[in-house]
């Protein structure tokens, strides 16, 4: 007898042409979040993948090393190279950020690190400080104390929302980036304000809970369907069989929670995608479909 046919089993949707929303499914999500690093890499701007690398890697611990966290005069110039190379160049903001001093910049950093409620100092932090959970699984901070943090940093000549977002982001990952992407995903005019910036943050936050709980949902769902096809084929290895037993996860399916870091990252892969007219990182399989962003008013 031939193979038994599992049941359940369905094709995937081709999101390869399809402009993220802030309710697109998770497997939407996920498609662009692993292609991020690739779409990094065709932006093709000067030191954007080293910035990129530094930004999410290494600048989290490196301020949570610290006692009391903060930032530095030298890595505030490095965010706003980040920032500028993933978006739009503005010399002048690059200015500003270099006429800063040291003491300056420390003190700003500890007073907002300090509103969000970070804490500093040890091994754990440290380690937590690049992973897309805030640091020691602690509680998101409130909008209240979001807002406090980026009063601290927007006090500094130069540094609007945007890159104090960009500051706070690095030091918690509940804490998202004001990229125009996760703007126009949600407000229909790009503007770079406070309030805006506060809708950013609850939409933001209610989508990767969202994502979050689909994830949970598919990968029971997937991991009952490859049971189930184990147990019609008594041909399997045995070590298939403890693969699928381990959750049913798909290969390399490493983002299962969804911090508003990774939301992030995922609406600015997909505008830079269909920016360069092209999906980078995945097979592009059908290329006359086109799906524009639902903005929300």
């Amino acid at each position: 007898m031939g193979r038994a046919k599992r049941r359940g089993a369905q094709q995937s949707p081709d999101y390869t042409t399809y402009q993220l929303q802030l309710d697109s499914p998770v497997d939407a999500y996920r498609h662009y979040l692993r292609a991020y690093p690739s779409a990094i890499q065709a932006v093709n701007k000067p030191d954007l993948v080293q910035l990129d690398t530094w930004y999410y890697n290494h600048l989290p611990q490196l301020i949570h090393a610290r006692t009391p966290p903060h930032c530095t005069a030298n890595e505030i110039v490095d965010v706003v190279k980040w920032k500028l190379a993933r978006g739009k160049w503005r010399p002048a903001l690059l200015s500003y950020a270099k006429a800063h001093t040291n003491a300056t910049v420390v003190a700003a950093t500890t007073a907002a690190f300090a509103a969000l409620m970070l804490p500093s100092g040890t091994s754990s932090d440290t380690s937590d400080a690049s992973s897309d959970t805030p640091p020691t699984s602690r509680a998101p901070p409130p909008p209240a104390a979001v807002s406090a943090a980026l009063a601290h940093l927007t006090a500094l000549k130069g540094v609007g929302v945007a890159t104090a977002s960009a500051l706070l982001a690095a030091a918690d990952p509940s804490v998202p980036f004001m990229s125009d992407d996760a703007i126009e995903a949600v407000v229909p005019v790009r503007v770079y304000t406070l309030p805006v910036y506060m809708r950013v943050l609850e939409e933001l936050r209610a989508v990767g809970e969202s994502l979050t709980k689909q994830s949970d949902v598919l990968t029971k769902e997937r991991g009952a369907v490859r049971g189930v096809g184990i147990a019609e084929d008594h041909g399997n290895k045995m070590g298939e069989q403890a693969t699928t037993q381990e959750g049913g996860k798909e290969e390399g399916s490493t983002d299962d929670v969804w911090s508003v870091r990774n939301v992030e990252r995922a609406l600015w892969c997909s505008g830079a995608c269909m920016r360069a007219g092209k999906n980078v990182g995945v097979e592009k399989k059908n290329s006359n479909t086109s799906t524009k962003r639902k903005k929300t008013k």
